[in-house]
């Protein structure tokens, strides 16, 4: 008589085991995924904002002409009615208007950011532009606030001094607390 071979495997009850097993741990584990996913996208916009800020001010200098970042939507000209979620450009303003006239040089494109992110400016001077000099130093103070909807605790201020340089914050610059959950109009 043949002997019969074993036959190796999972039983219909270890098999249940294991898929409750592994439900319980994805179920606990996605959403942690998904929470720290969000944060890096947040932190991602705000270094690329700061990163175009400070390149915008290193041109100026470089260059010893005045560059502008301002509010794009098309990724070519200043937009006063645009937000700045939807883009931003960087350009060489040689003639000083604070607006991008076709011969001057286009230095960084920034397009609208994605999840629904917002980003707004407040601050003196105008809301739409922030123009540095040659020296490096703009003629305007302000915070860029980036809000998120996924992720509301990493929320972040930029907040821009006269001299060009730029610090992060998770406040406002009195300390209070971020205005996420209101509406803001960001082309006032």
């Amino acid at each position: 008589m043949m002997r019969a071979k074993f036959i190796t495997g999972f039983t219909l009850l270890e098999l249940i085991i294991a898929l409750s097993i592994s439900a319980t741990i994805l179920g606990v584990g996605l959403p942690t995924m998904s929470n720290l996913l969000n944060a890096n996208r947040v932190v991602g916009q705000v270094n690329a904002l700061r990163g175009d800020l400070a390149l915008t001010r290193s041109e100026a200098i470089r260059r010893n002409q005045q560059v502008v970042i301002c509010k794009s939507h098309d990724g070519q000209h200043c937009n006063p009615n645009a937000a700045w979620d939807q883009g931003w450009i960087v350009y060489v303003d040689a003639n000083q208007n604070k607006e991008r006239d076709e011969e001057e040089a286009l230095i960084q494109i920034h397009n609208e950011l994605p999840n629904g992110n917002t980003l707004t400016y407040r601050g003196f001077g105008s809301h739409n532009y922030i123009a540095y000099q040659p020296t490096g130093i703009t003629q305007m103070n302000g915070t860029f606030t980036l809000c998120s909807s996924q992720a509301p605790e990493r929320s972040r201020a930029l907040i821009l001094m006269k001299t060009g340089r730029v610090r992060l914050s998770s406040t406002k610059p009195d300390g209070g607390a971020l205005n996420c959950g209101s509406s803001i109009n960001s082309a006032s």
